[in-house]
């Protein structure tokens, strides 16, 4: 599913006139992109505006066919749910939940339900070398173990697209090398797209198309 936008703008709202403008920015079927920027410079605004959590002031966010900037939230919800995983920097995994009730609570919201969710959801966290892990809850597990389940949650609905904001920033220099080619490796076998946002060197080292905020901004 290929990415295309145009003419996007978000304002800031603690920010008095602030706003982020991209006029344009593509992303092709099956492609991996870096985009780079230090703290502040819109990164993560601009991962929520391909997402859809956030509604841009104005502009085009076209997954494919869909343009998510004309829907509604609950249909940008939806959208998501089926077609897009999203890797965050804290993992933010319920705590109260197990591994894998984490990836069942995705699966939930995209309709799938009962034996073929739970059969999804272990088979994935099988995919990613925590399927052990499948009824500890966060607070048992490592960091590194708890980035695993993270991206196996962003990996359970197969999506087309797949972001991840600064995926290896709370993880040892190992750990975060063994949780970029485990999480390339797995969206490049689902035959997704990969947009990564980070501000480490090491990291954008490891891409063959690296952008900057603020060459894709205006």
């Amino acid at each position: 599913m290929s990415l295309r936008i145009e003419d996007l703008e978000h304002r800031y709202e603690d920010r008095g006139p602030a706003t982020l403008h991209v006029p344009r920015y593509a992303l092709e079927d099956g492609e991996q992109a870096c985009l780079v920027g230090g703290s502040g410079s819109g990164k993560t605004t601009f991962l929520n505006l391909v997402a859809g959590i956030l509604a841009p002031r104005r502009g085009v966010v076209r997954h494919g066919e869909t343009d998510i900037a004309a829907l509604g939230e609950a249909a940008r919800d939806r959208f998501r749910a089926r077609r897009i995983g999203y890797v965050f920097q804290t993992f933010n995994l319920l705590q109260g939940l197990s591994a894998l009730e984490n990836l069942l609570l995705p699966l939930g919201f995209a309709g799938v339900r009962g034996e073929e969710a739970r059969t999804r959801a272990l088979e994935t966290l099988g995919r990613v070398g925590v399927g052990a892990l499948a009824d500890s809850r966060p607070a048992r597990m490592s960091v590194g173990e708890q980035q695993r389940v993270a991206i196996a949650r962003a990996l359970v609905n197969g999506p087309a697209l797949v972001l991840a904001d600064e995926p290896t920033a709370n993880l040892d220099e190992e750990n975060a090398e063994r949780a970029l080619d485990l999480l390339r490796g797995s969206v490049a076998e689902a035959g997704a797209s990969l947009l990564l946002v980070t501000h480490t060197r090491s990291v954008r080292d490891r891409f063959d198309r690296v952008e900057t905020m603020a060459e894709i901004s205006a």
